[in-house]
């Protein structure tokens, strides 16, 4: 695979670690359990994407810390749908990272788990 695309495939597999420990540091703040719920699905599924990106670069990567406290702290005080908003916004260099990346047949599991997240935040409640 293209020295290029594996670069930015770690880049993805960063950022899946990363929000797969915010989602899980949520789930466990959060005391609506139907947010809670969705909190831990989104953990599971950015771990999944982490293997899968995992599985075709043969990197493990570290999440960035930074961001993990950062918009944790932007939760905690501004509330689940805002951080949520939040992180989809600063989630646009990934979407288009995503869709880079959908122009790889192999890498269709990856970018196809993407989409189902944002059906899960969208279901998200204040």
């Amino acid at each position: 695979m293209d020295k290029r695309i594996l670069t930015q495939l770690e880049i993805f597999q960063r950022q899946e670690a990363t929000m797969a420990i915010l989602y899980k540091k949520l789930s466990k703040v959060i005391k609506d359990p139907y947010n809670r719920d969705i909190m831990e699905k989104l953990s599971e599924k950015e771990v999944q994407h982490y293997e899968n990106a995992k599985a075709i670069t043969g990197v493990s990567c570290k999440p960035y810390r930074y961001k993990i406290w950062g918009f944790f702290l932007i939760v905690r005080l501004f509330g689940l749908t805002f951080g949520v908003k939040l992180l989809e916004n600063n989630g646009k260099e990934m979407a288009q990272l995503t869709d880079e990346l959908s122009q790889i047949p192999e890498l269709n599991i990856i970018t196809e788990g993407v989409k189902n997240e944002k059906i899960l935040i969208e279901k998200i409640e204040e």
